[in-house]
């Protein structure tokens, strides 16, 4: 049956044409909370779950006025009732177009990762092609060292990037949201939810600003040189990208709102 919010935004009203979307009560409130604080223009959403998108095909449809870009999903990824599941053996990833500049860029990303314990750096989201020299940012689950730390590397020159981690704690296999930040003049954060971690440089020297990469913005791998690499295994809930200033306040809500789609 298909859920309908009353007064459904006229951009969740397209979505829905486009992507077969089932269930979009709460895209429609995400949506109309981001136009009521004046970021619609710089986000875009892309949900998973099989109510929210298409639930089949090679295409995870995406709303919201950063980009009109879709992302294409590569050597299948299964949708499945809990969210779209990546499986590294089969190099499956998710690659969009190029739609990001230099700006603060926070990215959010709902996901329950197969293993507590991975043996294998897992991507969670990227943009850093290392063998062209266009690094731009990087968000890992490092399973090849001590304690299974997120790290979160970003380049200024699009060469040497700096390096910061987490200790570790948050490693587990719980369905929650990921929120990475890169503040353009400034520094970096990740949150676990809306829970705060405390990040330790681990490589390179600290930048305070992002290099505009013209590579693809990539999902559940990192691309370097046209050779996809890093796969992640997780099943993935919801993608968000948000551009430029962002209060506590607005991050935590779209954190909440992304954790009921």
């Amino acid at each position: 049956m298909a859920i309908l919010a009353p007064h459904s935004d006229r951009a969740v009203q397209e979505y829905r044409h486009r992507s077969g979307a089932r269930d979009t009560y709460w895209i429609n409130e995400l949506v109309k909370y981001v136009r009521s604080q004046g970021l619609y223009d710089s986000f875009r959403l892309y949900p998973f779950m099989p109510r929210t998108n298409a639930d089949s095909g090679s295409t995870a449809y995406g709303l919201g006025g950063l980009t009109s870009n879709d992302m294409t999903l590569v050597n299948g990824p299964t949708w499945t009732s809990s969210g779209l599941q990546f499986v590294s053996s089969s190099s499956q990833f998710g690659s969009i177009s190029d739609f990001l500049g230099s700006e603060t860029l926070t990215v959010f990303a709902r996901v329950s990762h197969a293993s507590a314990t991975p043996t294998a750096v897992n991507t969670i989201a990227s943009q850093y092609d290392a063998a062209n020299d266009e690094r731009s940012w990087l968000f890992n689950y490092q399973g090849n060292v001590a304690n299974d730390p997120y790290r979160l590397a970003r380049s200024a020159d699009g060469t040497s990037a700096e390096v910061y981690e987490d200790d570790g704690a948050d490693a587990g296999t719980t369905d929650r949201c990921l929120v990475a930040q890169w503040v353009d003049g400034g520094g970096r954060s990740l949150w676990v939810n809306k829970t705060g971690k405390t990040l330790t440089l681990s490589g390179g020297s600290e930048k305070t600003s992002r290099f505009n990469s013209p590579e693809p913005v990539v999902f559940s791998a990192l691309i370097s040189g046209g050779t996809p690499a890093n796969y992640a295994d997780h099943t993935a809930h919801a993608l968000a990208f948000l551009t430029g200033t962002v209060t506590t306040a607005q991050r935590e809500t779209i954190t909440d709102m992304i954790n009921e789609l």
